[in-house]
């Protein structure tokens, strides 16, 4: 979208709402709870709307991604529960403070003043950092919705809500919630109808098993739980739930809006958990791996497996690492292109994820044994396996040690360390906390630097570097709205970081040296990025009909652009030494 028609419907809705919103009279008593006026259907579509925040665009899909079926269903259970407790204290609350518009307010008449102090406090934690990530979310996806400034809309948002709530109070708050859960349900339907119209049932719970949906493991019940339980004691501190509960015309109706609230609140995030997991299937599941030969032909090798997760080229060899098929194929390369079928090894329900190449042994990292396995290439048997605390990610080596870094805890909370394995003795003689989110690892001479990312408890991404030096260790977090990637790579003799849609060198206390950026991509856009030879090569992706390559020369000049497979996440050059 045009950026000036954006910013013109950007502006023109928050106006309408501000018309709205102002022409509403209040009385001294309704600028903060209504007076005990409210119907079911108000008040449900009041707590349905107030439960969904702008997290949903982010937070399930993030879940959904990484989690397995007892985290999906925990998820959704967790956005339920506040309303279930609102189910049974409600009522005897509201009762017990009949001229109440605030929790703190009970707490006091109960348990005293000093109690209300400390629940007001937290309450006003829980609501400070609730608004914080509403706003992060604004900056973060307005800009991969349309071509704004995430900040400009942030500000936008923020003054016109402050306005129309100043002068009008709770009451305009609850009207435009009203109208909020009246537009959720809508597009829901709208979204779900396509969905469910592109997709037989048969292919769903095809794709369901496919994503891990169906599966449940030990640690994905502890780490639902602990959801469970961390979102319903934040979420009964929210005042904006028991302004609505105060609101209700009596106890029945108290009652009857949990239950709504609560139902609708669990199936929206399970849909959309199930929805965004599954259409990574459907994208990601049947990855092909697409070749591009000298004379710039590109052609497609189908069926390789579930989730090509890596690749890499060993002198004559194109080894590839298959996530959810637990297995490894190995194809011979020659002028005509690979030898098919290839061979296939497979890793007994690994969860295989990235690789080194030493030495005709290849070294992968694990989630499911969470371990680093060697596979040797003369003979293709793994001969052992390392193991290491965490789900390990990248890999590195120098020929002497491999560097692991492991991006989350067993429990998929985001981890912190770098591990270092001696590779004649295949044990770990070091392990180096770098901070959180080691994604990607890029060894220097002496120094291995590291590109983090990680999250905050509403799956709201943050950047930073790290840098190992012997026992020395540099971190450096660049903070919120910070548009970078995931990657670090080694070019031209300096160390460079994936930032705002291309690569940007890092300075020696690892600032983004920003003004001598080389690609200019949208980053919402930017799927993966490498430093092959002289090259950088962008997998530029919409998710759906625009896969294509992007070869870029050190001037930020494009060499080369093809058109490739879903999702292009990972590159290998092989050249003919014949």
């Amino acid at each position: 979208m045009n950026s000036l028609l954006a910013y013109v419907v950007i502006l023109l809705i928050l106006i309408l709402v501000y018309i709205r919103t102002t022409k509403i009279k209040s009385t001294q008593k309704e600028y903060f709870v209504l007076n005990k006026s409210e119907n079911v259907l108000g008040i449900s579509l009041s707590f349905y709307a107030s439960g969904m925040g702008l997290w949903i665009l982010t937070s399930p899909a993030e879940v959904a991604w990484w989690g397995l079926g007892y985290d999906v269903i925990g998820y959704a259970i967790s956005a339920a529960t506040p309303f279930l407790l609102l189910y049974f204290l409600g009522p005897k609350i509201a009762k017990l403070t009949p001229d109440g518009a605030t929790l703190p307010q009970f707490i006091q008449i109960r348990y005293g003043r000093k109690a209300q102090i400390i629940v007001s406090l937290i309450a006003i934690i829980y609501m400070s950092a609730f608004l914080v990530a509403e706003f992060a979310s604004i900056n973060f996806l307005f800009p991969s919705i349309a071509n704004v400034s995430g900040l400009r809309v942030m500000i936008f948002v923020g003054v016109f809500t402050y306005t129309y709530l100043k002068k009008s109070g709770f009451k305009a708050s609850y009207v435009t919630d009203k109208l909020q859960g009246v537009a959720i349900v809508v597009l829901l339907i709208v979204l779900f109808s396509i969905w469910f119209s592109q997709n037989s049932f048969s292919e769903i719970i095809s794709y369901s098993k496919q994503a891990g949906l169906t599966t449940f493991e030990t640690f994905s019940l502890k780490s639902a739980l602990a959801v469970i339980l961390a979102v319903t004691a934040a979420e009964i501190f929210s005042q904006g739930y028991w302004q609505r509960t105060f609101s209700a015309k009596n106890e029945t109706t108290i009652k009857k809006a949990s239950l709504i609230s609560a139902t609708g609140a669990f199936i929206t995030i399970l849909l959309i958990d199930d929805e965004k997991r599954l259409l990574g299937t459907v994208t990601d599941g049947d990855l092909r791996r697409s070749m591009i030969n000298n004379n710039d032909e590109i052609y497609h090798v189908e069926e390789v497996g579930d989730v090509v997760q890596s690749l890499e080229v060993y002198e004559d060899k194109l080894i590839v690492i298959i996530n959810n098929s637990h297995m490894i194929k190995v194809y011979d390369i020659t002028e005509d292109g690979l030898k098919l079928p290839g061979i296939e090894i497979s890793t007994d329900n690994s969860s295989p994820r990235e690789l080194v190449v030493v030495d005709n042994k290849v070294y992968f990292t694990n989630w499911n044994t969470k371990d680093v396995k060697v596979l040797n290439l003369f003979n293709y048997n793994i001969e052992t396996s390392i193991s290491v605390n965490g789900l390990p990610e990248s890999i590195v080596s120098n020929g002497s040690y491999l560097w692991i870094g492991v991006m989350m805890n067993e429990d998929y909370s985001s981890a912190s360390s770098v591990v270092k394995i001696d590779m004649n003795t295949r044990s770990v003689v070091e392990t180096y906390e770098v901070g959180l989110g080691p994604t990607s690892l890029v060894v220097d001479e002496n120094e291995v630097y590291v590109a983090r990312t990680f999250y905050d408890e509403n799956w709201i991404p943050f950047y930073g570097s790290s840098k190992i030096d012997g026992s020395d260790i540099t971190i450096n977090n660049y903070g919120v709205g910070v548009a970078c990637g995931g990657s670090v790579m080694k070019y031209n003799n300096e160390i460079y970081r994936s930032y705002d849609g291309g690569i940007a060198p890092l300075e020696y206390n690892l600032d983004i040296r920003t003004s001598s950026r080389i690609g200019s991509y949208d980053q919402s856009q930017v799927y993966s990025t490498e430093v092959i030879g002289d090259y950088i090569y962008f997998g530029i992706t919409d998710y759906t009909e625009m896969n294509v390559v992007k070869v870029v020369d050190v001037n930020g000049n494009e060499v080369s652009s093809y058109d490739v497979g879903l999702l292009p996440g990972d590159f290998s050059v092989w050249r003919n030494n014949d």
